[in-house]
Order: C-alpha cells, then sequence, then structure tokens
C-alpha cells in the first residue's frame, strides 16, 4: 500500500486529532519528492515564529518557489545530521513511540521542534510540531499534512501513531522496512538556525 493510501485509510482517526484540510491533496501543499523534509520543516517553523511572510493561511503556498529551491540544496541533510548542528539540543527517542514517553521525554523549552523518524535500511524523515504561547499546538509531516491538533493533547497521540504510517509502504525504495523515531531537534530560532545552515 502506498504511503498516501494508508494516509487516507487512516484519515478518519487523524481529521479527530487533528484538521486534515490542508493536506497532500490541496495543490498548495509542497509536497516532499525531493526529499526535503528536514529543510521545509524549519521554513515551517519560520512561517509559524513570524520569520518569513507565508501568506494568509491556505491562500497561499506552503512554502515559496524560493523557498523550495533552497530547500533542495540541503537535500536530506545527511539524515538529521545537519540538525544536529544547529538545533538548540536534542533529545535520543530510539526505541520510544508511546505517547506517554515523547510527551515526557519532550522537553517544555522551545516552542519548535522536528523529530526524526527513521527505518532500519537507512532512510530517515522528519516531521515537525509547534507548541505556542497560545492557540493550539500543530503538527506537520511534509509528505502528507499540516495543521492545527483539535486539541493539545492530541500532538502526541499523533506522533506516537505516525511511524505506523511508513512501516509497510510498498511503493518506495524502503518496501517492508521497519520505522521508529530516532531524535528530537529542539529549536528555539528556527530563522538562525536555517542561517547557521546556510553559512556552513
Amino acid at each position: 500500500m502506498s504511503l498516501t493510501s494508508q494516509y487516507d485509510t487512516k484519515k478518519s482517526l487523524i481529521s479527530t486529532y487533528m484538521d486534515t484540510s490542508f493536506d497532500y491533496k490541496n495543490t498548495r501543499f509542497p509536497g516532499n519528492s525531493m526529499g526535503t523534509c528536514a529543510a521545509q520543516g524549519l521554513y515551517w517553523l519560520m512561517g509559524l515564529a513570524g520569520q518569513i511572510s507565508s501568506g494568509e493561511g491556505e491562500k497561499k503556498a506552503l512554502l515559496t518557489t524560493y523557498q523550495k529551491a533552497t530547500a533542495l540544496q540541503f537535500g536530506l541533510l545527511n539524515n538529521g545530521e545537519e540538525l544536529t548542528k544547529i538545533c538548540d539540543s536534542q533529545v535520543d527517542l530510539r526505541g520510544k513511540q508511546k505517547a506517554e514517553a515523547l510527551k515526557s521525554l519532550t522537553p517544555y523549552s522551545g516552542k519548535y521542534k522536528l523529530y526524526g523518524i527513521s527505518n532500519n535500511k537507512g532512510e530517515g524523515h522528519i516531521l515537525g510540531a509547534y507548541f505556542p504561547w497560545s492557540g493550539r499546538d500543530q503538527f506537520y509531516d511534509p509528505n502528507l499534512v499540516a495543521g492545527p491538533c483539535t486539541e493539545d493533547k492530541w500532538l502526541w497521540e499523533l506522533l506516537s501513531m505516525w511511524p505506523d504510517l511508513y512501516t509497510g509502504v510498498t511503493n518506495s525504495n524502503e518496501a517492508n522496512a521497519l520505522w521508529g523515531f530516532e531524535s528530537l531537534f529542539v529549536f528555539s530560532d528556527p530563522k538562525k538556525a536555517l542561517e547557521k545552515l546556510q553559512a556552513s
């Protein structure tokens, strides 16, 4: 089954946890066909931080053409190795997937976070989470969907179930791979992190 098919199969459940109106079916959703999830995650966080002109919600694309092109130059960011160099702190999440464990290991400080998942065949992917001082927590998978949670507590349920969407995907080089969490990257200022990446 394809990744989008697995997402569609579980969309009714996912929709109870978050607003899924802005997903891969929306023409303004950038997608991740070039494997730029890490850079896209940083741009998404910059938009939420008010550090880029991100448009007016769904009226404009999540990423501009320039941002997509810039994201390409970072490629896969060496499976998160580059994120380690620019984040404020990092948490090892290997072997953790339950919502309670992810919540307990996630530092309270830092509103901007990227969660890295990986599989037993050496591939990785980045998921975004935003924890604002006011308003709903938000979740982002560059392959599938971006939006606010219906309640903040559901972010942990979303994260805990997400690797399972990737497990068993059959239309990729990682067919039959097993996915799980690897690292959490915490950022206090996503713009400065991206600038540091660009300067390296």
